[in-house]
Protein backbone atom coordinates (compact mmCIF):
# COMPACT_ATOMS: atom_id res chain seq x y z
CA UNK A 1 0.00 0.00 0.00
CA UNK A 2 2.58 2.24 -0.96
CA UNK A 3 1.44 6.29 -0.96
CA UNK A 4 -1.40 5.30 1.19
CA UNK A 5 -2.09 6.83 4.92
CA UNK A 6 -3.91 4.16 6.29
CA UNK A 7 -4.76 6.66 9.36
CA UNK A 8 -6.77 8.32 7.68
CA UNK A 9 -8.83 5.13 6.98
CA UNK A 10 -9.02 3.70 10.59
CA UNK A 11 -12.58 5.31 11.22
CA UNK A 12 -14.16 3.75 8.27
CA UNK A 13 -12.33 0.72 8.98
CA UNK A 14 -13.77 0.84 13.00
CA UNK A 15 -16.97 1.38 11.64
CA UNK A 16 -16.93 -1.23 9.24
CA UNK A 17 -15.46 -3.99 11.37
CA UNK A 18 -18.12 -3.46 14.05
CA UNK A 19 -20.75 -3.83 12.02
CA UNK A 20 -19.57 -7.13 10.83
CA UNK A 21 -18.41 -8.08 14.38
CA UNK A 22 -21.98 -7.75 15.47
CA UNK A 23 -23.43 -9.91 12.32
CA UNK A 24 -20.66 -12.58 13.72
CA UNK A 25 -21.73 -12.03 16.90
CA UNK A 26 -25.18 -12.94 16.31
CA UNK A 27 -24.44 -15.83 13.96
CA UNK A 28 -21.98 -17.76 16.16
CA UNK A 29 -24.78 -17.86 18.92
CA UNK A 30 -27.32 -19.07 16.62
CA UNK A 31 -24.59 -21.56 15.35
CA UNK A 32 -24.04 -22.69 18.91
CA UNK A 33 -28.30 -23.30 19.79
CA UNK A 34 -27.20 -21.39 22.47
CA UNK A 35 -30.14 -19.83 24.96
CA UNK A 36 -28.69 -16.67 24.63
CA UNK A 37 -31.47 -13.78 25.01
CA UNK A 38 -32.17 -11.67 22.67
CA UNK A 39 -31.58 -8.60 25.20
CA UNK A 40 -28.52 -9.84 26.38
CA UNK A 41 -27.54 -10.17 22.68
CA UNK A 42 -28.67 -6.62 21.89
CA UNK A 43 -26.60 -5.59 24.82
CA UNK A 44 -23.65 -6.92 23.34
CA UNK A 45 -24.19 -5.95 20.32
CA UNK A 46 -24.52 -2.43 21.32
CA UNK A 47 -21.66 -2.03 23.52
CA UNK A 48 -19.47 -3.25 20.54
CA UNK A 49 -20.78 -1.26 18.24
CA UNK A 50 -20.64 2.58 20.85
CA UNK A 51 -17.03 0.82 21.80
CA UNK A 52 -15.91 1.44 18.29
CA UNK A 53 -17.16 4.64 17.27
CA UNK A 54 -16.28 5.99 20.46
CA UNK A 55 -12.54 4.78 19.58
CA UNK A 56 -13.37 6.20 15.64
CA UNK A 57 -14.32 9.94 17.63
CA UNK A 58 -10.93 9.17 19.06
CA UNK A 59 -8.58 8.83 16.28
CA UNK A 60 -10.47 11.42 14.40
CA UNK A 61 -10.27 13.78 17.29
CA UNK A 62 -6.36 13.15 17.08
CA UNK A 63 -6.15 14.07 13.78
CA UNK A 64 -8.17 17.29 14.42
CA UNK A 65 -6.04 18.24 16.94
CA UNK A 66 -2.90 17.48 14.58
CA UNK A 67 -4.74 19.39 12.10
CA UNK A 68 -5.42 16.73 9.81
CA UNK A 69 -3.71 13.21 8.75
CA UNK A 70 -0.77 13.76 6.69
CA UNK A 71 -1.34 13.36 2.49
CA UNK A 72 0.80 10.67 0.34
CA UNK A 73 1.32 11.76 -3.11
CA UNK A 74 -1.10 8.84 -4.52
CA UNK A 75 -3.33 6.06 -3.74
CA UNK A 76 -6.43 6.50 -1.54
CA UNK A 77 -5.36 9.89 -0.08
CA UNK A 78 -5.85 11.30 -3.89
CA UNK A 79 -9.64 10.69 -3.86
CA UNK A 80 -9.98 10.43 -0.24
CA UNK A 81 -8.69 12.68 2.83
CA UNK A 82 -9.04 13.08 6.70
CA UNK A 83 -8.09 16.69 6.80
CA UNK A 84 -8.72 19.03 9.70
CA UNK A 85 -12.49 19.02 8.23
CA UNK A 86 -13.38 15.58 7.95
CA UNK A 87 -12.03 14.86 10.97
CA UNK A 88 -14.38 16.99 12.76
CA UNK A 89 -17.19 16.18 11.19
CA UNK A 90 -16.59 12.45 11.78
CA UNK A 91 -16.13 13.28 15.91
CA UNK A 92 -19.24 14.84 15.18
CA UNK A 93 -21.09 11.98 13.71
CA UNK A 94 -19.29 8.77 15.36
CA UNK A 95 -20.52 10.93 19.08
CA UNK A 96 -23.96 11.37 17.50
CA UNK A 97 -24.40 7.92 16.40
CA UNK A 98 -23.07 6.22 19.54
CA UNK A 99 -25.60 8.43 21.71
CA UNK A 100 -28.47 6.92 19.21
CA UNK A 101 -27.33 3.44 19.25
CA UNK A 102 -27.65 3.33 22.79
CA UNK A 103 -30.45 5.66 23.39
CA UNK A 104 -32.45 3.01 20.91
CA UNK A 105 -31.82 -0.31 21.54
CA UNK A 106 -34.47 -0.37 23.85
CA UNK A 107 -37.27 0.99 21.82
CA UNK A 108 -36.42 -2.21 18.90
CA UNK A 109 -36.60 -4.52 21.79
CA UNK A 110 -39.96 -3.56 22.65
CA UNK A 111 -40.76 -3.16 19.41
CA UNK A 112 -39.65 -6.65 17.97
CA UNK A 113 -37.19 -5.42 15.86
CA UNK A 114 -34.34 -7.14 15.00
CA UNK A 115 -31.98 -5.13 16.89
CA UNK A 116 -28.43 -6.75 15.78
CA UNK A 117 -29.48 -5.85 12.05
CA UNK A 118 -30.21 -2.35 13.13
CA UNK A 119 -27.11 -1.91 15.22
CA UNK A 120 -25.15 -3.32 12.05
CA UNK A 121 -27.33 -1.09 9.57
CA UNK A 122 -26.54 1.85 11.19
CA UNK A 123 -22.88 1.21 11.43
CA UNK A 124 -22.59 0.74 7.64
CA UNK A 125 -24.35 3.83 7.47
CA UNK A 126 -22.12 5.88 9.83
CA UNK A 127 -19.40 4.43 7.77
CA UNK A 128 -20.58 5.59 4.23
CA UNK A 129 -21.11 8.99 6.25
CA UNK A 130 -17.50 9.13 7.46
CA UNK A 131 -16.17 8.35 3.72
CA UNK A 132 -18.43 10.67 2.47
CA UNK A 133 -17.39 13.57 4.51
CA UNK A 134 -14.11 13.20 3.77
CA UNK A 135 -14.11 12.42 -0.19
CA UNK A 136 -12.51 14.61 -2.98
CA UNK A 137 -13.89 12.46 -6.08
CA UNK A 138 -17.15 12.55 -7.31
CA UNK A 139 -17.26 9.12 -7.78
CA UNK A 140 -16.10 7.70 -4.31
CA UNK A 141 -18.95 10.91 -2.80
CA UNK A 142 -21.50 8.53 -5.01
CA UNK A 143 -20.57 5.30 -3.45
CA UNK A 144 -20.20 6.97 -0.07
CA UNK A 145 -23.86 9.15 -0.35
CA UNK A 146 -24.84 5.35 -1.31
CA UNK A 147 -23.95 3.49 1.84
CA UNK A 148 -24.90 6.21 3.94
CA UNK A 149 -28.12 5.93 2.37
CA UNK A 150 -29.44 2.55 1.62
CA UNK A 151 -29.52 1.18 5.10
CA UNK A 152 -31.55 3.89 5.95
CA UNK A 153 -33.92 2.47 3.23
CA UNK A 154 -33.91 -0.87 4.70
CA UNK A 155 -33.99 -0.25 8.17
CA UNK A 156 -37.53 1.79 7.46
CA UNK A 157 -38.81 -1.46 6.65
CA UNK A 158 -37.82 -3.70 9.78
CA UNK A 159 -41.60 -3.19 11.83
CA UNK A 160 -43.18 -6.03 10.53
CA UNK A 161 -46.40 -4.89 12.78
CA UNK A 162 -47.10 -1.93 10.66
CA UNK A 163 -47.71 -1.72 7.19
CA UNK A 164 -46.70 1.36 6.65
CA UNK A 165 -42.96 0.32 7.80
CA UNK A 166 -42.51 -1.88 4.73
CA UNK A 167 -44.27 0.97 2.52
CA UNK A 168 -41.83 3.15 3.91
CA UNK A 169 -38.69 1.15 3.11
CA UNK A 170 -39.97 0.60 -0.72
CA UNK A 171 -40.62 4.31 -0.93
CA UNK A 172 -37.55 5.25 0.38
CA UNK A 173 -35.78 2.71 -1.94
CA UNK A 174 -37.70 3.82 -5.11
CA UNK A 175 -36.84 7.57 -4.09
CA UNK A 176 -33.12 7.03 -3.30
CA UNK A 177 -33.12 4.71 -6.73
CA UNK A 178 -34.06 7.69 -8.51
CA UNK A 179 -31.89 10.44 -6.90
CA UNK A 180 -28.59 7.56 -7.47
CA UNK A 181 -29.72 7.30 -11.40
CA UNK A 182 -29.92 10.76 -11.83
CA UNK A 183 -26.81 11.88 -10.22
CA UNK A 184 -24.54 9.19 -11.80
CA UNK A 185 -25.99 10.32 -15.23
CA UNK A 186 -25.00 13.71 -14.38
CA UNK A 187 -21.74 12.43 -13.09
CA UNK A 188 -21.33 10.33 -17.14
CA UNK A 189 -22.23 14.00 -18.59
CA UNK A 190 -19.34 15.87 -16.24
CA UNK A 191 -17.07 13.11 -17.08
CA UNK A 192 -17.62 13.26 -20.86
CA UNK A 193 -16.82 17.33 -20.93
CA UNK A 194 -13.93 17.30 -18.47
CA UNK A 195 -12.27 14.12 -18.53
CA UNK A 196 -11.74 13.33 -14.60
CA UNK A 197 -14.15 13.04 -11.71
CA UNK A 198 -11.74 14.33 -9.00
CA UNK A 199 -12.55 17.61 -7.57
CA UNK A 200 -9.13 19.13 -8.29
CA UNK A 201 -9.32 18.65 -11.87
CA UNK A 202 -13.26 19.54 -11.67
CA UNK A 203 -11.91 23.35 -10.59
CA UNK A 204 -9.28 23.58 -12.66
CA UNK A 205 -11.58 23.34 -15.93
CA UNK A 206 -14.93 24.12 -14.76
CA UNK A 207 -14.29 28.27 -15.76
CA UNK A 208 -13.77 27.13 -19.26
CA UNK A 209 -15.69 24.61 -19.22
CA UNK A 210 -19.67 23.96 -21.32
CA UNK A 211 -22.86 23.29 -21.38
CA UNK A 212 -22.25 19.52 -20.72
CA UNK A 213 -20.34 19.77 -17.46
CA UNK A 214 -23.25 22.52 -15.98
CA UNK A 215 -25.72 20.01 -17.38
CA UNK A 216 -23.83 17.30 -15.24
CA UNK A 217 -22.84 19.13 -12.36
CA UNK A 218 -26.79 19.94 -12.01
CA UNK A 219 -28.05 16.56 -11.93
CA UNK A 220 -25.42 15.53 -9.67
CA UNK A 221 -26.50 18.27 -7.55
CA UNK A 222 -30.41 17.25 -8.31
CA UNK A 223 -29.61 14.04 -6.79
CA UNK A 224 -27.63 15.65 -3.99
CA UNK A 225 -30.35 17.89 -2.76
CA UNK A 226 -33.06 14.82 -3.00
CA UNK A 227 -31.51 13.31 -0.98
CA UNK A 228 -31.11 16.42 1.74
CA UNK A 229 -35.41 16.67 1.47
CA UNK A 230 -35.07 20.49 -0.31
CA UNK A 231 -37.48 21.38 -2.36
CA UNK A 232 -39.12 20.10 -4.68
CA UNK A 233 -37.74 16.69 -3.52
CA UNK A 234 -39.17 16.89 -0.11
CA UNK A 235 -42.30 14.74 0.25
CA UNK A 236 -40.77 11.76 -0.68
CA UNK A 237 -38.04 11.67 2.11
CA UNK A 238 -41.38 12.98 4.38
CA UNK A 239 -43.38 10.08 3.50
CA UNK A 240 -40.71 7.75 3.81
CA UNK A 241 -39.81 9.21 7.34
CA UNK A 242 -43.48 8.87 8.53
CA UNK A 243 -43.91 5.24 8.55
CA UNK A 244 -40.24 3.99 9.28
CA UNK A 245 -39.70 3.04 13.28
CA UNK A 246 -38.74 6.21 15.46
CA UNK A 247 -35.27 4.67 16.38
CA UNK A 248 -35.09 5.06 12.50
CA UNK A 249 -36.38 8.77 12.02
CA UNK A 250 -34.25 9.68 14.28
CA UNK A 251 -30.73 8.79 12.68
CA UNK A 252 -32.54 9.81 9.12
CA UNK A 253 -33.17 13.36 10.74
CA UNK A 254 -30.15 13.88 12.76
CA UNK A 255 -27.59 11.78 10.96
CA UNK A 256 -28.20 11.52 7.34
CA UNK A 257 -28.41 15.80 6.97
CA UNK A 258 -25.26 16.26 8.98
CA UNK A 259 -23.01 13.82 6.90
CA UNK A 260 -24.68 15.46 3.43
CA UNK A 261 -24.48 19.08 3.82
CA UNK A 262 -20.97 19.11 5.48
CA UNK A 263 -19.94 16.67 2.08
CA UNK A 264 -22.00 19.37 -0.29
CA UNK A 265 -20.05 22.50 1.30
CA UNK A 266 -16.71 20.92 0.63
CA UNK A 267 -17.99 20.13 -2.70
CA UNK A 268 -19.37 23.62 -2.86
CA UNK A 269 -16.02 25.00 -1.96
CA UNK A 270 -13.80 22.72 -4.03
CA UNK A 271 -14.93 24.03 -7.65
CA UNK A 272 -16.47 27.44 -6.66
CA UNK A 273 -19.66 26.58 -7.36
CA UNK A 274 -22.08 28.97 -5.90
CA UNK A 275 -19.81 32.14 -7.74
CA UNK A 276 -21.73 30.64 -11.27
CA UNK A 277 -24.44 32.67 -11.36
CA UNK A 278 -27.11 30.35 -12.94
CA UNK A 279 -26.54 27.57 -10.26
CA UNK A 280 -26.31 30.70 -7.72
CA UNK A 281 -29.52 31.98 -8.26
CA UNK A 282 -31.33 28.40 -8.66
CA UNK A 283 -30.24 27.20 -5.41
CA UNK A 284 -31.22 30.46 -3.75
CA UNK A 285 -34.51 30.10 -4.71
CA UNK A 286 -34.46 26.76 -3.91
CA UNK A 287 -33.05 27.38 0.11
CA UNK A 288 -36.05 30.08 0.46
CA UNK A 289 -38.72 27.91 -1.02
CA UNK A 290 -37.52 24.86 0.93
CA UNK A 291 -37.16 27.55 4.36
CA UNK A 292 -40.33 28.86 3.64
CA UNK A 293 -42.38 25.44 2.40
CA UNK A 294 -40.77 23.38 5.72
CA UNK A 295 -41.82 26.18 8.72
CA UNK A 296 -45.07 26.27 6.75
CA UNK A 297 -46.03 23.11 6.53
CA UNK A 298 -44.66 22.05 9.67
CA UNK A 299 -47.13 24.49 11.61
CA UNK A 300 -49.84 22.67 10.60
CA UNK A 301 -48.89 19.53 11.78
CA UNK A 302 -50.69 18.03 14.63
CA UNK A 303 -48.59 15.22 15.72
CA UNK A 304 -44.75 15.57 16.75
CA UNK A 305 -43.00 13.34 14.01
CA UNK A 306 -44.49 15.00 10.81
CA UNK A 307 -43.51 18.76 12.20
CA UNK A 308 -40.26 17.06 12.21
CA UNK A 309 -40.12 15.86 9.13
CA UNK A 310 -40.91 19.07 7.64
CA UNK A 311 -38.75 21.09 10.29
CA UNK A 312 -35.96 18.81 9.09
CA UNK A 313 -37.02 20.48 5.61
CA UNK A 314 -36.92 24.42 6.47
CA UNK A 315 -33.44 23.15 8.43
CA UNK A 316 -32.08 22.59 5.04
CA UNK A 317 -33.02 25.23 3.57
CA UNK A 318 -31.78 27.53 6.29
CA UNK A 319 -28.11 24.97 5.33
CA UNK A 320 -28.52 25.29 1.59
CA UNK A 321 -28.21 29.15 2.44
CA UNK A 322 -25.11 29.13 4.14
CA UNK A 323 -24.00 27.08 1.55
CA UNK A 324 -24.52 29.29 -1.66
CA UNK A 325 -23.27 32.57 0.84
CA UNK A 326 -20.32 31.31 0.44
CA UNK A 327 -18.13 33.01 2.93
CA UNK A 328 -16.57 31.54 5.83
CA UNK A 329 -19.13 32.86 8.21
CA UNK A 330 -21.57 31.55 6.64
CA UNK A 331 -19.30 28.21 6.14
CA UNK A 332 -19.15 28.14 9.84
CA UNK A 333 -22.38 28.95 10.68
CA UNK A 334 -23.76 25.93 8.62
CA UNK A 335 -21.51 23.64 10.04
CA UNK A 336 -22.46 24.65 13.73
CA UNK A 337 -25.61 24.37 12.37
CA UNK A 338 -25.79 21.19 11.05
CA UNK A 339 -24.50 20.21 14.76
CA UNK A 340 -26.78 21.68 16.39
CA UNK A 341 -29.94 20.49 14.66
CA UNK A 342 -28.99 17.41 14.54
CA UNK A 343 -28.40 17.05 18.59
CA UNK A 344 -32.42 18.84 18.71
CA UNK A 345 -33.71 16.46 16.20
CA UNK A 346 -31.63 13.54 17.98
CA UNK A 347 -33.07 14.61 21.61
CA UNK A 348 -36.49 14.95 19.89
CA UNK A 349 -36.93 11.93 19.13
CA UNK A 350 -35.31 10.59 22.11
CA UNK A 351 -38.03 11.57 24.13
CA UNK A 352 -40.63 9.79 21.73
CA UNK A 353 -38.38 7.27 21.49
CA UNK A 354 -38.95 6.80 25.44
CA UNK A 355 -42.46 6.82 25.44
CA UNK A 356 -43.09 4.92 22.34
CA UNK A 357 -41.33 1.89 24.07
CA UNK A 358 -43.94 1.63 27.04
CA UNK A 359 -47.32 3.33 25.22
CA UNK A 360 -47.33 2.89 21.98
CA UNK A 361 -46.14 5.50 18.96
CA UNK A 362 -48.56 7.89 19.63
CA UNK A 363 -46.99 11.64 19.19
CA UNK A 364 -50.20 13.55 18.68
CA UNK A 365 -49.79 17.22 20.19
CA UNK A 366 -53.26 16.16 22.74
CA UNK A 367 -50.98 13.90 23.99
CA UNK A 368 -49.25 16.33 26.14
CA UNK A 369 -51.81 18.49 27.65
CA UNK A 370 -50.81 18.29 31.27
CA UNK A 371 -48.23 15.70 30.46
CA UNK A 372 -45.99 17.67 33.23
CA UNK A 373 -47.92 17.10 35.57
CA UNK A 374 -47.32 13.08 35.47
CA UNK A 375 -44.30 13.29 33.42
CA UNK A 376 -41.94 16.34 35.11
CA UNK A 377 -38.77 14.71 34.18
CA UNK A 378 -39.50 14.15 30.76
CA UNK A 379 -41.71 16.83 30.08
CA UNK A 380 -39.00 19.19 31.05
CA UNK A 381 -36.64 17.51 28.60
CA UNK A 382 -39.46 17.66 25.82
CA UNK A 383 -39.89 21.54 26.52
CA UNK A 384 -35.92 22.08 26.22
CA UNK A 385 -35.60 20.65 22.81
CA UNK A 386 -38.85 22.03 21.80
CA UNK A 387 -37.78 25.37 22.67
CA UNK A 388 -34.51 24.88 20.60
CA UNK A 389 -36.30 23.90 17.23
CA UNK A 390 -38.64 27.06 17.64
CA UNK A 391 -35.11 29.26 18.50
CA UNK A 392 -35.64 30.24 21.71
CA UNK A 393 -32.51 32.17 23.37
CA UNK A 394 -30.41 30.39 25.65
CA UNK A 395 -30.78 27.25 23.49
CA UNK A 396 -28.37 26.10 20.50
CA UNK A 397 -31.48 26.28 18.06
CA UNK A 398 -31.13 29.91 18.70
CA UNK A 399 -27.51 30.63 18.40
CA UNK A 400 -27.43 28.47 15.26
CA UNK A 401 -30.37 30.13 13.19
CA UNK A 402 -28.29 33.86 14.94
CA UNK A 403 -25.62 33.04 13.26
CA UNK A 404 -26.82 31.59 10.25
CA UNK A 405 -28.77 35.14 10.03
CA UNK A 406 -26.09 37.20 11.08
CA UNK A 407 -23.65 35.19 8.32
CA UNK A 408 -26.21 35.93 4.95
CA UNK A 409 -26.34 40.02 6.47
CA UNK A 410 -22.73 40.18 6.90
CA UNK A 411 -21.93 39.17 3.01
CA UNK A 412 -25.31 40.83 1.24
CA UNK A 413 -27.65 38.05 0.67
CA UNK A 414 -30.33 39.71 3.25
CA UNK A 415 -33.48 38.92 1.28
CA UNK A 416 -32.83 35.26 2.03
CA UNK A 417 -32.63 36.13 5.81
CA UNK A 418 -35.37 38.00 5.83
CA UNK A 419 -37.64 35.09 4.22
CA UNK A 420 -35.83 32.92 7.01
CA UNK A 421 -37.34 34.68 9.95
CA UNK A 422 -40.46 35.28 8.76
CA UNK A 423 -40.79 31.98 7.94
CA UNK A 424 -39.74 30.91 11.39
CA UNK A 425 -42.06 32.28 12.95
CA UNK A 426 -44.86 29.59 12.17
CA UNK A 427 -41.88 26.80 13.56
CA UNK A 428 -42.05 29.20 16.20
CA UNK A 429 -45.82 29.17 17.30
CA UNK A 430 -45.51 25.22 16.23
CA UNK A 431 -43.25 24.30 18.86
CA UNK A 432 -44.27 26.24 21.41
CA UNK A 433 -47.36 25.47 22.17
CA UNK A 434 -46.10 21.74 23.00
CA UNK A 435 -44.42 22.82 26.12
CA UNK A 436 -47.55 25.47 26.95
CA UNK A 437 -50.08 22.76 26.93
CA UNK A 438 -47.46 20.58 28.97
CA UNK A 439 -48.28 22.94 32.20
CA UNK A 440 -51.77 23.58 31.23
CA UNK A 441 -54.88 22.01 32.27
CA UNK A 442 -54.37 18.24 32.83
CA UNK A 443 -55.70 15.86 30.12
CA UNK A 444 -56.20 11.97 30.00
CA UNK A 445 -53.83 10.29 32.62
CA UNK A 446 -51.66 7.78 30.95
CA UNK A 447 -50.55 4.47 33.35
CA UNK A 448 -47.39 4.87 35.85
CA UNK A 449 -44.23 5.16 33.79
CA UNK A 450 -40.96 3.57 34.73
CA UNK A 451 -37.34 4.24 35.43
CA UNK A 452 -36.00 6.22 31.97
CA UNK A 453 -33.52 3.05 30.93
CA UNK A 454 -29.89 3.51 30.94
CA UNK A 455 -29.45 4.35 27.17
CA UNK A 456 -32.02 6.78 26.88
CA UNK A 457 -30.97 8.32 29.74
CA UNK A 458 -27.76 9.03 28.29
CA UNK A 459 -28.84 10.05 24.67
CA UNK A 460 -31.37 12.47 26.39
CA UNK A 461 -28.79 13.98 28.98
CA UNK A 462 -26.50 14.18 26.11
CA UNK A 463 -28.89 16.04 23.53
CA UNK A 464 -30.14 18.14 26.73
CA UNK A 465 -26.31 19.67 27.26
CA UNK A 466 -25.92 19.90 23.99
CA UNK A 467 -28.81 22.54 23.90
CA UNK A 468 -28.51 24.30 26.93
CA UNK A 469 -24.71 24.57 27.08
CA UNK A 470 -24.14 25.53 23.64
CA UNK A 471 -26.50 27.71 23.65
CA UNK A 472 -25.64 29.41 26.55
CA UNK A 473 -21.82 29.48 25.98
CA UNK A 474 -21.20 28.56 22.20
CA UNK A 475 -17.85 30.07 22.07
CA UNK A 476 -16.50 30.43 25.49
CA UNK A 477 -17.22 27.37 26.57
CA UNK A 478 -13.66 26.34 27.01
CA UNK A 479 -13.05 29.39 29.55
CA UNK A 480 -15.86 28.87 31.20
CA UNK A 481 -15.55 25.01 32.71
CA UNK A 482 -11.73 25.17 32.47
CA UNK A 483 -11.27 22.73 29.63
CA UNK A 484 -9.91 23.20 26.30
CA UNK A 485 -13.25 22.63 24.64
CA UNK A 486 -14.68 24.78 22.49
CA UNK A 487 -17.43 23.87 19.77
CA UNK A 488 -17.45 26.91 17.52
CA UNK A 489 -13.54 27.23 17.79
CA UNK A 490 -13.29 23.62 16.81
CA UNK A 491 -16.28 24.38 13.32
CA UNK A 492 -13.78 27.18 12.76
CA UNK A 493 -10.52 25.78 12.98
CA UNK A 494 -12.27 22.81 10.74
CA UNK A 495 -13.49 25.31 8.14
CA UNK A 496 -10.44 27.45 7.54
CA UNK A 497 -8.89 23.87 6.97
CA UNK A 498 -11.59 23.49 4.08
CA UNK A 499 -10.87 26.98 2.74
Amino acid sequence: MGGVSFASLWPTVLAVGAALGVLLLEGSAQRRNASVRPARLAAGSTMLAVIALLVAAGVAADALAAGGVPRASGGVDAIFVLDAYAAWATVALATLVAALVLGTVNYQQKRALPATDMVSLSLMATAGAFVWVGSRDLVLTLFAWELATLPIALMSASDPARPLSARSGFRAVIHGSVASAVAWFGLACLYAAIGATDYAAISEAWPSSGFLARLGCGLVLAGWLSRLAVVPFHLAQVGAQQGAPTSVAAYASAVQPLAGFVALLRFSEAISLPDDAPFREGLWLIAAATITVGHTLAFLQSRIKPMLAYTGIAQAGWLLAAVVSRSAESSTAMCFAALAFAWMNAGLFGVLVTLAEREGETDHVDRFIGFATFRPLLAGLLAIFCLSQAAVPGTVGFIARFQLVRSLFENGDAWIAVVGVLASVLGFVGFARIPLSMWGPIGDRPGPLPPVRTGEGILLAVAAAVVLIAGIAPTGLGDWVGTGIDPWSWVERAVTSLR
